[in-house]
Parts: C-alpha cells; structure tokens; sequence
C-alpha cells in the first residue's frame, strides 16, 4: 500500500479496521478520507466518508452533508460524525478491492469540485459517456 498510495495507512484502533488517508484534488484541495472495512469485509462494501473538511458546501448554498441519500450526488447519508458518506460502488462484490474505492473517490472529488464551479449535480459528471 506505502508503494502505491504512501498517503494512506491502516489504522485498527479498538478493533475498527480502516484506511485512513488524504486524498488531493487536482485542483490542490486537500480532503481527508476513511475507508472503513466491515467485520465481513472483502464480502460487504466499506464505507466511505470525507471526515475533513467535515462540511461540504454546495454552488449556491447548503451542504452536501444536508441531502443524506442523493442519487444525484452519488451519497449515502452522513457517516460518523456527520460526514459526507460517498456511494462507491452499486454493485460490490468480493472481488473489488478498497484501492478501485479509493480510485473511484478521486473521480468524486473532481465531479465535486466541477460542480463547486458549475453548480451541476455530481452524477452528470460522473455517467459514463
């Protein structure tokens, strides 16, 4: 993992497995991410959440954080805390891996800031064309 993703460690306090790590844009923004790992993980899907900043503004107003489940958003509710929990992948089987998840939030993160400068919904930018 160091080789690959040397901005991310495995963290196992109290038994919680996670991947904690900070994920940058390519606009320079920097977000701080966890990848938690279920007890029956490789077999149920981590969850994915942006822990700082803990809030996500929205173009125009609000928090992404206010819309819980958002189809447009591609989120799944708030995770510890109230943070933004990010829909990864809709179909997870044991095959997947969490470096794919970690791909694809770097994928969020530029639909994200698109829509910071557009105010377009996040799932325009991320339906494959």
């Amino acid at each position: 993992m160091h080789r690959y993703m040397p901005h991310f460690r495995v963290c196992d306090p109290k038994g919680e497995t996670y991947i904690a790590g900070q994920a940058r844009s390519a606009g320079g923004r920097k977000y701080d991410v966890r990848l938690c790992l279920p007890p029956d993980y490789p077999h149920e899907s981590p969850g994915l959440h942006i822990v700082r900043p803990e809030t996500l503004r929205m173009y125009g107003g609000g928090t992404i954080n206010s819309l819980g489940f958002s189809g447009a958003f591609h989120t799944l509710g708030n995770g510890p805390n109230g943070c933004v929990t990010v829909c990864h992948t809709p179909n997870w089987d044991a095959s997947l891996t969490w470096v794919k998840v970690l791909r694809k939030l770097s994928l969020w993160l530029e639909a994200y800031e698109l829509h910071l400068k557009t105010g377009e919904e996040i799932a325009r930018y991320l339906v494959p064309r």
